[in-house]
């Protein structure tokens, strides 16, 4: 689902030259609920979704552990247009 939505917009902003074009705000909640929001590189989306890299033991790490949903956004402001989906995390090997 999330990646139905981002269809050709990055390879867009690539083309543009628009900086760091594969940026994404990712949006994850604690334990307690409480959220929390960092900038994160979007690395590749295909049918299965969005891929990004994280460090399992970061803070967002252990909140995706303990809450697999996650929200993001990417902006591309020359493009004029966002992309906002919420996603069920799944942990991929590095193969």
């Amino acid at each position: 689902e999330a990646a139905q939505g981002v269809g050709a917009r990055p390879h867009e902003a690539i083309a543009l030259g628009l900086p760091e074009p594969t940026a994404m705000t990712l949006a994850t909640v604690d334990g307690e609920g409480l959220p929390s929001a960092r900038v994160v590189l979007l690395k590749g989306f295909d049918d299965t979704g969005l891929r990004f890299f994280s460090n399992y033991l970061s803070r967002k790490g252990e909140e995706l552990s303990g809450t697999p949903r996650a929200a993001a956004v990417i902006f591309w402001p020359p493009l004029g247009t966002s992309i906002g989906c919420d996603m069920l995390i799944h942990q991929r090997s590095r193969a």
